[in-house]
């Protein structure tokens, strides 16, 4: 082989392997071409890995405040190979100066895929929602080196929060709930897309703590979210615990309109005042709600909707259940021995109280 042959074959290797070291895998699902990379967890176990999916529209400009609008298909390969952004936030429970990190356009899924030898069977799909009290938290919450032990297809997302993802007028302006739908979209995207990356669709189950057991128990009582799974895990939350359902939504939203100076008499003027304003700022008013200290956890949260086709839910959750109207799929629920001791502990070693 001569020097020029040989320098050809040397860069075309190269266009095969990552900077890392990582092997380049593809995928070609129906929204088009996605281009990850393999790698080896700490226990020697080869996984493949999607990271920075687009599920929805970056929820920016007119849709701020909107239900999400699918990902539209895209011309060019999509190089999945770096985390989106996880969304706006103020971290209020933060020691650092600065509390407000994230960004807007934030509706990203990740993938990760055990690598199978010679197998051809479908593999059960995980999907996690994080935790944070609908305030707070990222997709990176999990250690996925520990979930690609077992022989399934870990998914996780991010979603809008604070007021990004649950204000609501009360009315059919916003009528909140945002962030659960955008739960609703990715667990969609997920179902119509999830084959392509050798996964089940008849076989998902989600997952989640704190606000991420709530929502999958949320997903239970919605028909935007019906059909989608065919089990749920719920770490240390449900629908029916108080924190879980906001109340006197459109006075929180008023109040915070009113602090940012926006008019609020009138829904739609507050909004198109609202979706002017720079979302750092729209973050860091999330503490005007704040009654004492970082009370109450959830002041902006899932809300009862007016009803619409659009609607995640448009009824009491205690009402959906008990009039039997649940996703009728398995559901595992649990429990820690010292529930709710998280914020009192921080009470107690916060030194300004």
């Amino acid at each position: 082989m001569n020097a020029k042959n040989l320098l050809t074959a040397v860069l075309l290797l190269l266009m095969n392997v990552s900077c890392h070291g990582e092997e380049i895998v593809k995928v070609r699902t129906p929204l088009g071409r996605i281009s990850g990379h393999r790698t080896v967890n700490q226990y020697g176990k080869k996984y493949d890995v999607f990271l920075g999916i687009p599920y929805a529209q970056p929820p920016i400009g007119r849709l701020r405040f909107a239900p999400p609008q699918p990902v539209q298909k895209w011309e060019y390969e999509l190089q999945a190979t770096k985390r989106g952004s996880f969304c706006a936030q103020d971290d209020t429970m933060s020691r650092k100066s600065d509390k407000v990190s994230g960004c807007e356009d934030c509706l990203y899924l990740n993938v990760y895929i055990p690598v199978q030898n010679n197998s051809k069977t479908r593999l059960p799909v995980l999907f996690w929602i994080h935790s944070g009290y609908f305030q707070r938290g990222a997709s990176d919450e999990v250690d996925e080196n520990t979930f690609q032990n077992f022989d399934a297809i870990l998914v996780t997302i991010d979603y809008r929060l604070g007021p990004f993802g649950f204000l609501s007028t009360g009315d059919s302006v916003v009528p909140g709930n945002m962030g659960l739908k955008d739960q609703s979209m990715a667990l969609r995207w997920v179902y119509k897309n999830i084959r392509s990356f050798g996964g089940n669709p008849k076989n998902i189950t989600l997952a989640g703590s704190s606000a991420g057991a709530m929502s999958v128990h949320y997903h239970y009582l919605s028909a935007l979210s019906a059909g989608l799974f065919q089990r749920g895990i719920s770490i240390t939350g449900a629908v029916l615990i108080p924190p879980a359902l906001t109340k006197n939504a459109p006075a929180k939203a008023k109040k915070f309109g009113a602090s940012l100076g926006c008019p609020t008499s009138n829904s739609t003027d507050m909004i198109n005042c609202l979706r002017q304003v720079p979302p750092r700022t729209l973050a860091q008013a999330t503490s005007s709600l704040l009654a004492w200290y970082m009370a109450p956890y959830i002041p902006f949260g899932p809300v009862v909707e007016v009803p619409g086709p659009n609607a995640f839910i448009s009824r009491p959750p205690v009402d959906i259940i008990n009039s039997h109207e649940v996703y009728d799929v398995p559901w595992m629920v649990g429990t820690v021995s010292e529930e709710g001791l998280f914020p009192v502990a921080m009470f107690f070693n916060d030194d300004k109280i």
